[in-house]
């Protein structure tokens, strides 16, 4: 009897360490266009980046903020986002970095349309066509990103509320982040300092104070256009 039981736990032993021998690469080898700076699979066997993956969800975090306001459709690009950039930091796989980098795409049109409700889904629909025209090409995708983001910080700049600390916070952020993505980028040190979770969570950040002054903005316009400006020009003068 005692014999069967070692056998069994010699049996069960041999098959844990084979387990994660083949989890190594447990969603298959990495085979998107980038693979981040943080070592993989480390932390967890079934997940490729643990950190970056984990830090993904402070973007689930802003969509519930705004979840219960009139701004749900920005909310639930919020929430899209967190699970697409999970899963593509989970798997490192190809269709992962699709939903990621299609959900940044959905993110960023849908603040834009709060600004300009003029813009129809359709430029959302060229947007991703000219991604998937050219997806092996990270070049594309980088330009199109950087190009709707300046778009977003001259519409920031024109909606931000005198006296109001949102715009120098965006500011910061914003600086934050590119510094965060260009170390991550040229400074690999993949026992060093994890500089990619740390853009997860200052250009969430930088949503979460865009919003704010996005909803400023809209609080104050239609205070205006009811003809009741008081508050605005108590605030400002």
């Amino acid at each position: 009897m005692l014999i069967i039981v070692k056998n069994i736990h010699k049996w069960l032993k041999q098959k844990h360490n084979n387990n994660i021998m083949n989890c190594s690469n447990y969603w298959g080898k990495p085979d998107g266009s980038i693979d981040f700076c943080e070592e993989n699979y480390k932390e967890n066997m079934y997940i490729a980046e643990y950190w970056n993956t984990i830090s993904a969800s402070v973007y689930f975090v802003i969509g519930l903020w705004w979840m219960f306001t009139k701004y749900k459709r920005i909310a639930f690009s919020f929430m899209f986002l967190s699970l697409a950039t999970a899963l593509w930091h989970g798997t490192l796989r190809y269709w992962g970095q699709w939903a990621d980098e299609v959900g940044m795409f959905v993110l960023t049109f849908n603040l834009i349309k709060q600004i300009h409700p003029s813009i129809n889904i359709q430029w959302l629909f060229l947007l991703i066509g000219i991604y998937f025209s050219f997806q092996d090409i990270f070049f594309i995708f980088g330009g199109l990103f950087v190009v709707l983001q300046i778009y977003m910080w001259l519409c920031a700049r024109l909606m931000k509320v005198s006296g109001e600390w949102d715009w120098t916070i965006y500011n910061c952020l914003l600086v934050f982040s590119v510094i965060f993505w260009v170390l991550d980028t040229f400074k690999c040190d993949e026992g060093g300092i994890n500089y990619h979770m740390l853009w997860h969570l200052s250009s969430a950040l930088v949503g979460h104070v865009g919003m704010k002054i996005i909803s400023r903005y809209d609080y104050y316009m239609g205070m205006i256009r009811s003809k009741d400006a008081r508050e605005y020009y108590i605030r400002n003068n």
